[in-house]
């Protein structure tokens, strides 16, 4: 089976995943990262492909072992299997947030210092009591994600302030209140990574009036929630910036050998 080559792209924080070939007779995979759990990779559930694939990770996970494989159907949404499994580990440092929804918008963030020190994910379930026992019964339902975790967090600029905003859906966009937290070296947290989090109420606390450096301090929990419409992504590389860049067909086709190599031309969205 084919294997997915990992690209890092550092001005993005993300990564590129690519498949220069499919097992024969794919028309159509989801793309999976592998963690301490297993996620479809946003914007890359059931996707149509011919031949090649490649794909953009705004939501990869630092510092921690992260791997990426294909599940490949046939025209009539049949499985036709796994392509190989390819790894890969991201350095950095710091703790970064991003709107799922709006990956482009990401700022780096401190963290007060008793933020995530306290994290609860109950066990759900009913206790019975029996008779002629002291102890009752626990019948345990499940595990949930975690909740009401401190995230108090800290902005140092004007913009990242207003970037912030927008994340929470405060500014232009009508972005629900979720975000993905990714920590880097240093920050070994018991949270999932990459971390997904509602936070509807996070309070806004500035504590400088700098004209250059304003420190905003940002009070709330975080509770862990599914990351909202995982089919949904923001496009790249379009039309558009192929466009601008060339002014015809044949400059396009001059300068990159295939469709495929002009798919993964992302420099051109820059």
């Amino acid at each position: 089976m084919p294997t997915p080559v990992i690209t890092w792209i550092p001005d993005r924080l993300a990564v590129e995943i690519y498949l220069s070939s499919l097992p024969t007779g794919t028309a159509t995979l989801t793309l999976w990262r592998l963690t301490d759990r297993e996620q479809v990779v946003r914007g890359a559930v059931n996707t149509p492909v011919a031949g090649q694939f490649t794909h953009i990770d705004t939501e990869v996970p630092f510092t921690v072992p992260v791997a990426y494989r294909a599940e490949c159907f046939d025209a009539d949404g049949l499985l036709i299997g796994y392509t190989d499994t390819a790894s890969t580990s991201i350095t950095m440092h710091g703790v970064w947030v991003h709107n799922p929804l709006d990956p482009s918008n990401v700022v780096e963030v401190g963290l007060s210092d008793d933020a995530f020190r306290t994290i609860r994910a109950a066990n759900t379930g009913d206790f019975y009591p029996l008779r002629g026992h002291r102890q009752a019964v626990f019948l345990a339902g499940g595990q949930t994600g975690v909740t009401e975790v401190n995230a108090t967090i800290y902005t140092y600029t004007k913009a990242d302030r207003s970037k912030l905003l927008t994340m929470l859906g405060r500014g232009d966009k009508p972005l629900p209140p979720i975000l993905c937290f990714r920590f880097g070296a240093g920050y070994d947290l018991p949270v999932p990574a990459p971390f997904y989090a509602a936070i509807p109420d996070y309070a806004v606390q500035n504590l400088s009036v700098d004209p250059v450096i304003e420190t905003t301090r940002w009070v709330g929990d975080a509770t862990e929630t599914l990351p909202p419409a995982p089919g949904i992504t923001v496009a790249v590389l379009t039309y558009k910036h192929v466009n601008a860049a060339y002014r015809t067909l044949a400059q396009v086709a001059r300068d990159n050998l295939t469709y495929g190599a002009v798919n993964r031309r992302y420099d051109l969205a820059e």
